[in-house]
């Protein structure tokens, strides 16, 4: 946390005498906050101004100026496209994560890779990329939503899933996780899985969209399609890919601007 972070704005009253640190805080001009989590905690409270349109927050995660225009936060000079995010942090069932620069996460060896703190109230949709570079065996790789560095793995994940090989197959499923692929060999040449986030942060349903290419290593070339919804009402701050076995590669996740 940086050295002007907040965690309250203050409402002084008249009369009341202000303390060396509280004259800093308000000399500090535009209130900074670690997180978009500490930014909403700040207001509201006991002794805290109200939220109201034309209040200004840093956010140092993100590096983002935003503004309140009375209905949610907006971000400052930011062209609408994807946003890269990093991970407030990142856990593995086995095997080893580490977030890099620019917020993409390597993985090795893992069974399972959780990102956490990726979505927020900054964003309403959110995109993934998940570059496989190997895998222990013919194995689905599946996603589950997660909140306070917890997974829902209950069985309220639907989606229908096709592939295009050398025909169609298709079929609709009611499960604790997401689908997302299939490699269909250790010695993977390419694969490629495209996912996207509506409303993870939201109290309503969470519906996702992946598209995934692969390329086996006789050179035979998939494609498979998932479209799905998770059908409570959680805000999710973070997701999982798992595996049966293990498996390595990166996943970057950007938020789509308005």
């Amino acid at each position: 946390m940086g050295v002007n972070a907040q965690t309250s704005v203050p409402a002084f009253t008249a009369g009341q005498i202000l303390t060396a640190a509280e004259m800093t805080e308000v000399n500090t001009g535009i209130p900074v906050f670690a997180t978009t989590t500490t930014r909403d905690a700040a207001f509201g409270g006991t002794g805290e101004k109200v939220l109201a349109e034309g209040q200004f927050a840093y956010i140092e995660a993100t590096n983002t100026t935003q503004y309140y225009d009375g209905a949610a936060w907006q971000s400052v000079g930011v062209a609408p496209g994807l946003i890269p995010l990093t991970p407030t942090s990142v856990a593995v069932g086995s095997g080893s994560a580490t977030i890099n620069a620019g917020g993409s996460v390597t993985f090795t060896g893992a069974s399972s890779v959780s990102l956490n703190g990726v979505f927020s109230s900054t964003y309403t949709n959110y995109y993934a990329i998940l570059n496989m570079t190997a895998t222990s065996a013919e194995q689905d790789v599946s996603c589950r939503l997660r909140a306070s560095g917890t997974d829902t793995s209950t069985s309220t994940y639907q989606y229908l899933r096709s592939q295009l090989y050398t025909s169609y197959t298709g079929s609709e499923t009611t499960t604790t996780g997401f689908y997302i692929a299939t490699p269909h060999s250790t010695a993977i040449t390419a694969h490629n899985a495209m996912m996207t986030f509506y409303n993870p942060n939201l109290a309503v349903r969470t519906a996702i969209n992946t598209n995934n290419v692969i390329v086996d290593s006789n050179g035979n070339v998939y494609s498979r399609i998932v479209a799905g919804n998770q059908t409570g009402s959680t805000q999710f701050d973070g997701f999982t890919l798992y595996v049966s076995g293990n498996f390595a590669g990166t996943v970057m996740v950007y938020g789509y601007s308005k």
